[in-house]
């Protein structure tokens, strides 16, 4: 007969209503399929510290499972770096192809040699740039301008790119430091300028989709494995449950955040994105150096690959 038991997730998502939503929805379906044998206990990040030590904490056994940026994971990693590279995937439907397609067969492994286990991909979104400037139409438009970037490669050198000078700030420190006018602008996905109320100290917003963001639900492979087969069924099926909640969520819900950050006053503009793909090539040059020329350029393959879907026979 199963014990009961508690699994510790980790993340740092923040205020982000979609994320709170799929940890919400993720605990109360494996509560209810388990019979409450298996209880999610959500450990937020004011608890963790950074995100490299919420890894560590998910390896180490001290945390079950963690909601791990994409981003992030590429400091263990290499390949997940590459999923952030400015301009890499054309739409979301795109990046679903290559995400849950080769990308999944080919990363995968790297994983379990960490001795993780990958669930499913929560997403965030295409990242964009907002600012209190001026519009953004060009790329000569971002010269000199003061933009907050996380800890991670790829903004950084997106930044440099296109003439910025990047101001490295944790999340958790994000919304303090544009309130105090400390930098110009930020690059964020539109969930997280409307979360974070971001629109208030931020008129401009440049509709750029410049890198994809996602977070990968992965969990301590040694942990998993000691559940019942019935126990790791049901947690990868609402891992998965709740990954396509959010991701529906995110991408219904973006058109009517857009609408609210016209109401608070926000100019938004939706430039020619060309310009800003080829001002990054220098970008992704050195990207691609950092996490290894052919690892790259096998991610670009697959990435060219799948950019048209495939044809349905009849």
């Amino acid at each position: 007969m199963s014990s009961f038991k508690t699994l510790l997730l980790a993340h740092h998502t923040g205020d982000d209503p979609a994320t709170r939503f799929a940890i919400q929805q993720f605990g109360e379906r494996v509560a209810q399929r388990s019979g409450g044998l298996l209880n999610i206990a959500d450990m937020p990040g004011s608890a963790l510290g950074n995100i490299p030590a919420m890894l560590r904490m998910v390896m180490a056994g001290e945390a079950d499972m963690a909601l791990a940026p994409m981003d992030r994971l590429c400091e263990l990693l290499p390949k997940f770096g590459c999923v952030g590279m400015p301009f890499v995937f054309d739409d979301l439907a795109h990046a679903d192809r290559v995400l849950n397609g080769p990308f999944a067969d080919w990363a995968m492994p790297d994983l379990r040699q960490r001795g993780l286990h990958s669930l499913s991909s929560w997403e965030w979104g295409f990242r964009q740039i907002s600012n209190n400037r001026h519009p953004i139409l060009n790329p000569d438009d971002m010269h000199g301008l003061r933009i907050r970037v996380p800890p991670i490669l790829q903004y950084q050198e997106a930044m440099l790119a296109l003439g910025c000078v990047p101001v490295i700030v944790e999340f958790a420190q994000l919304a303090s430091v544009i309130r105090q006018g400390l930098v110009d602008g930020q690059e964020n996905p539109v969930a997280i300028i409307r979360a974070y109320r971001l629109y208030e100290n931020q008129c401009h917003l440049t509709l750029l989709d410049y890198s994809y963001g996602a977070m990968l639900h992965i969990v301590n492979r040694k942990n998993f494995e000691s559940l019942s087969t019935e126990h790791q069924q049901i947690i990868s099926e609402e891992s998965h449950h709740a990954a396509r909640a959010m991701c529906s969520l995110v991408r219904s819900q973006q058109a009517a955040q857009l609408e609210e950050l016209l109401g608070f006053g926000m100019q938004i503009v939706l430039p020619e994105r060309a310009p800003f793909r080829q001002a990054m090539t220098g970008a992704r040059h050195h990207l691609a150096t950092r996490f290894g020329e052919a690892r790259t350029r096998t991610f670009l393959d697959m990435v060219e690959h799948m950019r048209q879907p495939p044809e349905v026979s009849t």
